[in-house]
């Protein structure tokens, strides 16, 4: 069986940066080698699987899958989330969904979405820096294999007394000296509302203290995800996302807008919230305002979501200050300027298949050394892919990100987990090279879904703020050691 896929078929999979959110529960002891899901079948094959295994040598569920999806699947989708859309600790359900999920799995596949486990990130050997990712959710070469070998052989069940072991990735915590939970946003959706919605949502942190305040952790807290879909997590160093009478409310931005601030991070149902290592701190000075980008999928049925965002604080300065590094282009004045390869930006009506290079080059103080602790990518539903590489000023470039099947609803930020000498160094006078694809046309299947939603033509696209306008964002989480100056400043 193979389900018509959309955007929303897997509401609970996973996305943005760091362990596993109270979006997805924690559905069982691990490791006790039995299924978890209320109707998992026990012995005999569920809905076309075979309880016999096969010949000797075949893959069966209970031996060889069951443990790969509990590494990879079980997170979100289990018996106890009553938000994922599939239960898949129950093997009767992957047996009926197996031809789908191979799709998503050897994929990419042609309709979203493109991809399960849901971490775009590529595996290309030319930009491959052979460093762990914090919350790596790929599948091997040799675990997409298996699977296809075990659709091949007719899904068998086998032996579910002799079931192997399997673990599922604990949740990490967060930690600090101070933990707290921001006031809940607010956003309601009308009866026979559906489309696209998005609301903007700005909080004030109370820092006055002016040596500011340092943030070891960020979690969102999502309340009604039957329509929150993701959300932009950003920092407001000027204030301008203020609500009129200041506190807490909307932005007075417009909603369909990216506000004017500093991107931390996304999240969509599963994301791993941000934790930084017990050594570092971001810096938050005086003022400082959260702002949180939400968008939502009406259902049709008006409701009311009440999201929430833990952040988690040291009370002293760390060893190693982290800061946010902005490039390329998002604002409606960088559609033709010399930081692109081919200027001017122009992404036509109807073009499948169009590639921009954006460059930025990057300077910081001669006695401080960056290192790369995360990179975090962010394009709109025009985009397919990105690519990264850091140019350096010997001729030499070494890639550092690629992003070969580009999906909105599954953007994350990708972290080093490494020690912090171990990380890779930003060097004085790198250029960023960030080559973004894009395809204007009706074969793309995020962006037609838009079109129609909001009754337009496919039109020529630019660079802007808007979500039916593009970007080519890359925000590089930077890494380095404090000394008692804040580098937020030096580093934008």
């Amino acid at each position: 069986m193979r389900p018509e896929a959309s955007r929303h078929l897997l509401a609970a999979a996973v996305l943005s940066t760091l362990g596993a959110i109270t979006a997805c529960s924690d559905p069982a002891s691990p490791g006790d080698g039995s299924a978890i899901g209320d109707g998992a079948a026990t012995d005999s094959g569920g809905d076309g699987g075979h309880a016999d295994g096969g010949a000797t040598g075949t893959p069966t569920w209970y031996q060889d899958i069951q443990p790969m999806m509990a590494e990879h699947c079980w997170t979100c989708h289990n018996a106890s989330n009553d938000d994922a859309a599939f239960d898949f600790s129950d093997p009767a359900m992957a047996v009926e969904l197996a031809d789908w999920l191979n799709a998503k799995i050897n994929g990419p596949d042609d309709e979203p979405p493109y991809q399960m486990p849901p971490f775009p990130l590529g595996d290309d050997e030319e930009c491959d820096l052979g460093l762990p990712i914090t919350g790596d959710l790929r599948m091997s070469a040799e675990d997409k294999a298996l699977f296809q070998e075990w659709v091949d052989a007719g899904t068998p069940l086998g032996d579910a007394d002799a079931a192997a072991p399997y673990d599922i990735p604990p949740p990490r915590e967060m930690w600090g000296d101070r933990i707290e939970d921001l006031s809940p946003m607010s956003m309601t959706t009308r009866d026979g509302q559906k489309g696209d919605a998005y609301n903007c949502w700005s909080w004030d942190l109370g820092i006055t203290d002016p040596e500011g305040a340092w943030l070891t952790g960020l979690r969102v807290n999502p309340d009604n995800l039957n329509i929150v879909h993701h959300a932009v997590i950003m920092a407001d160093y000027s204030g301008r996302t203020a609500p009129a009478g200041g506190g807490d409310g909307k932005c007075p931005q417009p909603d369909d807008e990216v506000p004017d601030a500093t991107m931390l991070a996304t999240w969509a149902p599963g994301a791993d919230p941000i934790i930084l290592p017990t050594d570092a701190g971001m810096h938050f000075p005086p003022g400082t305002r959260l702002v949180s980008a939400t968008h939502y999928h009406p259902n049709g049925t008006g409701q009311h979501d009440a999201t929430n965002i833990t952040l988690a604080w040291r009370d002293t300065p760390p060893a190693y200050e982290v800061v946010t590094l902005p490039l390329g282009a998002a604002d409606p004045g960088e559609n033709d300027v010399p930081n692109w390869e081919e200027r001017p930006f122009h992404l036509a009506a109807g073009d499948d298949d169009y590639v921009n290079t954006w460059r930025d080059p990057h300077q910081h103080p001669d006695d401080k050394e960056f290192r790369i602790w995360g990179l975090f990518p962010h394009m709109h539903y025009a985009a397919t892919s990105m690519r990264v590489t850091l140019e350096h000023e010997d001729g030499t470039a070494t890639c550092i990100a690629d992003v070969p099947v580009w999906e909105f609803d599954w953007q994350r930020t990708y972290e080093f987990d490494v020690p912090y000498d171990e990380l890779p160094i930003l060097q004085d006078g790198d250029t960023f090279a960030i080559r973004c694809g894009y395809n204007n046309s009706a074969s793309n299947p995020l962006l037609a879904e838009k079109m129609e939603e909001n009754g337009l033509e496919f039109q020529d696209i630019s660079i802007g703020n808007g979500y039916l306008d593009e970007m080519c964002v890359l925000h590089a989480i930077i890494m380095q050691e404090y000394d008692g100056r804040f580098e937020r400043e030096a580093a934008e």
